[in-house]
């Protein structure tokens, strides 16, 4: 995730008065299980949204995408 830092930060500041084991099992949780669902669920909806592109433009689309993803990651220093 591009911008999956921000989201661990800011439950990063939610759960920090807690105890460490606490603040533990939350990120786990978040990170496995959270992220995980997040893609299982979004799956469905992604292949949906890319069966409305017309077939002719769907290539095009992908690597547009991807090269949107990579401009993100790059201005975020990911790269």
């Amino acid at each position: 995730m591009v911008y999956g830092d921000v989201f661990n930060k800011h439950i990063k500041r939610m759960i920090s008065p807690y105890h460490f084991v606490i603040r533990t099992l939350v990120f786990v949780l978040v990170c496995a299980f959270g992220y995980g669902l997040l893609v299982v669920f979004a799956t469905p909806y992604l292949k949906m949204l890319i069966l409305l592109i017309p077939l002719m433009y769907r290539g095009l689309t992908v690597v547009l995408v991807f090269l949107i993803l990579g401009y993100l990651a790059e201005h975020r220093r990911y790269i």
